[in-house]
């Protein structure tokens, strides 16, 4: 009850136009164009990227953000914590991208296609290391369909390739080494454009049916042991519970026709405030980037995860308020 109350009292508290400045930033510091975002190798920040962006791009959910930043000391410090990191990273890749720039242009097309490079490129880096080396090219047999020159056998297209494409001599092609050699190659060939979906469609695919196959012999293992494994009660486990939770809220709230804007001379009060959060809360919830971006920080950063939970017991007992009081109208 205790802490509860004190989200109570602090988020409740108007703006900071210093920690709000911060923020604003921090948010512009690691908006990356999408270009960029495919240039960094780890998967897992790219997702937090790819959620940077959309939030940006929401005023709902950017405010939201801000308003939770501003108010929970545990969330600015997490917050804190993965800007830097963030930052870092966006260096890095701002470096990877400007040797592209000369190469490719900034058409839709274009970024259609490198995305789709790289969900291919990460399904063939099966060690995830950032590289596909001269085994992972072998056992490609949708890049070798890319890469191979009429007739060619397969090792002799892998060696041909790893030769021009490897430029730093590691013994790998990483994923801006295989998008310059692709670029130089041209448009026209089959390292770009519609070969590139196709391959990467087929790739998925394959990898569809071996996962079937997976979970056929585990259902085989289950009828012999008549027990499956499963872990309960996870970081992960929770968060998609609650994210299920709020889309219900926003169904019901919906239902009952109950608004959740706040008046315009609300919006630095205290429940001005808790609707923007509930309302950003809402529209996060629905775009696949924030959620993603969102689950991923519930389950590595324990601070944001606590933050978390509390704003979630607080936004609950909001709506259970409203629609209390759409209860009490009828």
């Amino acid at each position: 009850m205790g802490p509860l109350f004190a989200v109570h009292v602090v988020l409740g508290l108007a703006a900071n136009p210093k920690i709000k400045a911060k923020f604003d930033g921090m948010m512009t510091a690691c908006t990356l164009p999408p270009q960029t975002i495919e240039c960094i190798d780890d998967k897992k920040m790219r997702a937090l990227f790819r959620g940077v962006s959309a939030a940006a791009d929401d005023y709902g959910i950017r405010t939201a953000f801000q308003i939770v930043y501003e108010d929970l000391g545990p969330v600015r410090v997490a917050g804190d914590l993965i800007f830097n990191q963030l930052q870092r990273v966006a260096g890095d890749a701002s470096e990877r991208s400007a040797a592209l720039t000369d190469v490719i242009d900034d058409s839709q097309e274009t970024a259609e296609t490198l995305a789709a490079t790289r969900s291919l490129f990460d399904l063939l880096d099966g060690d995830a290391s950032g590289g596909l080396d001269r085994s992972e090219l072998l056992d490609s047999p949708e890049l070798l369909v890319l890469i191979r020159q009429e007739d060619e056998a397969d090792e002799t297209a892998v060696d041909r390739f790893l030769a021009s494409a490897d430029t730093d001599g590691d013994g790998q092609v990483s994923f801006l080494e295989y998008c310059l050699y692709a670029a130089e190659a041209g448009a026209d060939t089959s390292l770009a454009g519609r070969a590139v979906q196709d391959a990467l469609d087929e790739s998925m695919q394959r990898r569809r049916h071996a996962a079937a196959d997976a979970v056929d012999e585990e259902t085989a293992a289950t009828a012999v042991t008549g027990r499956r494994r499963r872990k309960k009660g996870t970081p992960t486990e929770r968060f998609d519970e609650m994210l299920t939770t709020c889309l219900e809220w926003e169904e019901a709230l919906q239902l009952a026709d109950c608004s959740i804007d706040p008046e315009p001379d609300e919006c630095e009060a205290e429940q001005g405030r808790f609707a923007l959060v509930l309302k950003g809360t809402f529209t996060g919830a629905r775009n696949a980037h924030v959620a993603e971006a969102l689950r991923l920080c519930y389950e590595d950063y324990s601070p944001l995860r606590f933050g978390g939970d509390l704003i979630f017991a607080l936004l609950k007992r909001i709506v259970a308020g409203k629609l209390k009081g759409m209860g009490g109208k009828r």
